[in-house]
């Protein structure tokens, strides 16, 4: 049997290893499991990439009403856009007013060409 002179030391000695190993643990900086090994450098990839031109996909005019569709929001002459202000909305183009100064955004990305019957 042992004495309880010597039960308390072990208690003790296990007490003492346990914070030693707890203070060991804390100092080190502790990985999220559930990122990917290089997630900040991909976010800053990520980041860093340049975003493509909005995109017009359709542009309704009215006699009372002008709206376009960019990037699937639908929009009017006057609405802010991350790119800018939207300032004009004709037939084939919306027209933005940016930081870097006014651009177009043309409803068909290739140029269209009309032609006339009889032409080849």
């Amino acid at each position: 049997m042992c004495s309880r002179k010597s039960l308390r030391r072990t208690a003790r000695v296990i007490a003492g290893l346990l914070l030693v190993g707890v203070s060991a643990a804390s100092a080190e900086t502790l990985r999220d499991p559930t990122q990917p090994p290089d997630a900040g450098s991909a976010l800053a990839d990520l980041l860093a990439a340049e975003l493509p031109p909005p995109r017009v996909s359709s542009i309704l005019i009215s006699a009372n009403r002008r709206h376009a569709v960019i990037d699937g929001d639908r929009v009017q002459v006057g609405d802010l856009l991350p790119e800018g202000e939207v300032v004009a909305i004709e037939p084939t183009e919306v027209r933005l007013d940016g930081p870097e100064g006014p651009f177009r955004l043309p409803l068909y990305r290739v140029p269209v060409l009309k032609r006339t019957p009889g032409e080849d």
